[in-house]
């Protein structure tokens, strides 16, 4: 006789609810890590998995009124993958050591270049193995290795975004980020700075 399959987890669908609906989901809380898996008002579908060992055995039995089981399969394993992958980098935004944008160099180069927007300069610079053992997530990777950056919603280092402003001294464009973050990563600033263009209206970069 077959055993019966174990659902991975219970599946709920609210699309049919008005956005700011509060019916979705609860927090859920890992000790000493804080909430970690949260579905908001404005959720329209959830997926939660049947084993989360620190929940109270009460906790556990709770589950949406509309929740279905899923079970294994190609489906179902590829919703896991994606899951995980989201929730990590989650985690991962709450480190401030990882909360750059990730611009690959070229798409034949192994090269990340860590970029921050808010202070217009690099982070930092890896291979992907050194990247990956800094603690970024490999989801982030695979964005820029397809799109050109890990950016999700404005395109920011996209393959064919044209450049950053650099401190407010210049223009850098993409294809030089690689030499100059380089260069300003090996203190090397006076050569980087030879690598941008002076803002529109202005003749010279501001070097001071």
């Amino acid at each position: 006789m077959t055993a019966p399959l174990t659902p991975v987890g219970y599946y709920c669908d609210h699309s049919d609810e008005p956005s700011g609906s509060r019916t979705h989901h609860d927090w859920e809380f890992v000790e000493g890590e804080g909430f970690v898996f949260q579905h908001g008002p404005g959720t329209n579908s959830a997926f939660t998995y049947v084993d989360r060992p620190y929940l109270k055995p009460e906790d556990r039995e709770r589950r949406c009124p509309r929740a279905v089981p899923l079970y294994p399969g190609p489906a179902v394993d590829a919703e896991l993958d994606r899951l995980r992958d989201e929730l990590a980098e989650v985690r991962a935004g709450q480190d401030p050591r990882l909360r750059c944008l990730i611009v690959k160099a070229a798409p034949d180069r192994d090269l990340y270049i860590g970029w921050s927007n808010r202070c217009e300069m690099p982070a930092g610079a890896w291979t992907r193995d050194e990247a990956l053992a800094y603690g970024f997530h490999r989801s982030r990777l695979d964005r820029a290795d397809k799109n050109g950056s890990s950016d999700l919603s404005c395109g920011d280092g996209h393959w064919d975004d044209a450049g950053f402003v650099a401190e407010q001294r210049g223009w850098l464009k993409r294809d030089r980020l690689a030499d100059y973050a380089l260069l300003w990563l090996a203190d090397r600033q006076a050569e980087a700075f030879d690598l941008l263009e002076p803002f529109e209206g202005e003749t010279e970069v501001r070097r001071t």
